[in-house]
């Protein structure tokens, strides 16, 4: 039987100090990208709100246009807690849920009606902002038009 020789047999594998100096540089990497990472995820939560919105108007605007009648948005106590297109007839067409949890919406109107033209007397400024105001987004009703960031 052939002899083994220990003295050319390799050790395959990482010492616990080669190990924990990993783990270090690691931690000292996530904690870098931590901060960039939450104003990522702050700006994704506006923009899902101005699209939720934006989409609101457009179908409220579209809907009395089809129906040649007065269409309404209305919001509860706050665009936090969901939002409603309605009917002349006060019928509930479509409901929308509240804003993502952090996004507020300050100085918004709570109520926007359309004519059966698409037209809106109704004017303001939605300002979203996040829970931190780190972020801050605005859309301008005019005319049943939205304008992304146009208010002053």
């Amino acid at each position: 039987m052939p002899e083994l020789n220990t003295s050319t047999c390799h050790h395959r594998g990482f010492t616990l100090i080669e190990l924990l100096m990993v783990l270090a540089i690691l931690a000292i990497i996530a904690s870098i990208a931590m901060p960039s990472f939450m104003s990522m995820l702050d700006r994704a939560r506006i923009e899902a709100a101005v699209t939720d919105i934006e989409t609101t108007v457009r179908y409220a605007r579209s809907e009395a246009i089809q129906r040649n009648d007065t269409v309404s948005i209305k919001a509860g106590a706050s665009y936090e807690d969901g939002w409603s297109v309605y009917a002349s007839d006060d019928s509930e067409l479509r409901r929308f849920d509240g804003l993502k949890a952090g996004v507020q919406c300050a100085d918004c109107p709570l109520s926007i009606a359309f004519n059966g033209r698409g037209e809106t007397p109704d004017s303001g400024c939605f300002t979203l902002v996040d829970g931190d105001i780190t972020e801050r987004r605005k859309l301008y009703l005019s005319g049943g038009f939205v304008d992304v960031d146009a208010c002053q």
